[in-house]
């Protein structure tokens, strides 16, 4: 008998079964009763050593992420967080701005024990040293996992997810769609990109790479400057499929300039659906990843790990939602 079979017998995630088999967090007396009477139905006795290593954690778990100022980063931590206070641990949100020295002097808080895990939001290790890591120590990557990485992940499919939206542009009447890419080579460029050339055949629209600028970074500078020079060429798009919020909103804000309207000259939709995409003017339309579930999962799958439940890497994959505001027409076809 493992400690997943006893979470599947009593309905309940492996999360719960250790905490109420430690006496950790908040598990309802029913639920623990269930839990416990299933342990000593079936005699269940945990790891010894799983055990003795318990008792030396720190209670602690580090999150590296680029910042806290966008509310994407910003809603995962409180998914983070609710799940770590539910089983008795504290955060460490470690902003680096994306720099590997920053990232690696809050990396070395895990190599000398001072946390129990990290969860890892878009970071900067490589394939090779994210494999390296994640067999030596607890570690999760959350939203940005690059591909062929053997390690436990959660995030959404970014290229089914960039097919729906470039999708749902077509089906508004559009055959001439521009692309605001991002100019790093992470994964989730590529996979979006993928999705947005996937959508092209799938409607027989012939792929031109003229219609997709990388901009040069995710600020809304950068999908100003982006949407600029898509709108100033000869081939200009009728509607913009972007990389994230921040470049929609940049790409917006030229429009305005521009005297064009978006969802009446131009359809726009970003990627994100941060909490500013509702209340931008006009609301902006994104593809709305969920944040705060992306945060619950990821603590869970580390928890796992941490109490040394499976060593088997988990890839979680999110569903995505597609929210039409005003910067697109309504779908006619």
């Amino acid at each position: 008998m493992t400690i997943t079979e006893i979470a599947e017998l009593a309905g309940v995630s492996v999360a719960t079964v250790s905490r109420a088999i430690n006496h950790q967090g908040k598990v309802s007396e029913e639920v623990s009763r269930r839990v416990l009477d299933i342990v000593e139905k079936y005699h269940y006795v945990p790891n010894a050593t799983g055990r003795s290593l318990r008792t030396c954690r720190t209670g602690m778990v580090l999150i590296l992420m680029p910042g806290l100022s966008n509310s994407f980063y910003s809603n995962i931590v409180r998914g983070i967080e609710q799940r770590a206070s539910e089983n008795g641990y504290n955060i460490i949100a470690a902003p680096t701005q994306g720099k590997r020295g920053i990232e690696d002097k809050y990396l070395n808080m895990l190599h000398t024990h001072q946390v129990d895990g990290v969860i890892a939001l878009n970071t900067t290790l490589n394939r090779e040293e994210i494999r390296e890591t994640g067999m030596k120590l607890p570690l999760v990557i959350a939203c940005e996992c690059p591909s062929g990485t053997e390690i436990s992940s959660v995030q959404v499919d970014n290229q089914a997810a960039a097919y729906d939206a470039v999708d749902a542009l077509i089906h508004m009447g559009n055959s001439k769609i521009g692309m605001i890419s991002a100019g790093c080579t992470c994964n989730s460029r590529q996979l979006r990109e993928d999705g947005y050339f996937m959508a092209l055949r799938a409607h027989e629209i012939r792929r031109d790479t003229d219609l997709i600028v990388r901009a040069e970074n995710l600020s809304y500078d950068s999908g100003f400057d982006a949407c600029r020079k898509l709108m100033g060429s000869e081939n200009r798009p009728t509607a913009l499929f972007c990389y994230s919020d921040q470049l929609a909103i940049g790409a917006l804000r030229y429009l305005d300039q521009a005297g064009l309207a978006a969802g009446h000259d131009v359809d726009v939709i970003g990627f994100d659906d941060i909490d500013i995409a509702g209340n931008y003017l006009p609301a902006l339309s994104s593809v709305a990843q969920p944040c705060f579930e992306m945060g619950t999962t990821s603590f869970d799958l580390l928890l796992e790990k941490i109490n040394q439940i499976s060593s088997t890497p988990k890839k979680v994959i999110l569903p995505h939602r597609l929210v039409l505001r005003d910067t697109t027409h309504t779908i006619t076809v």
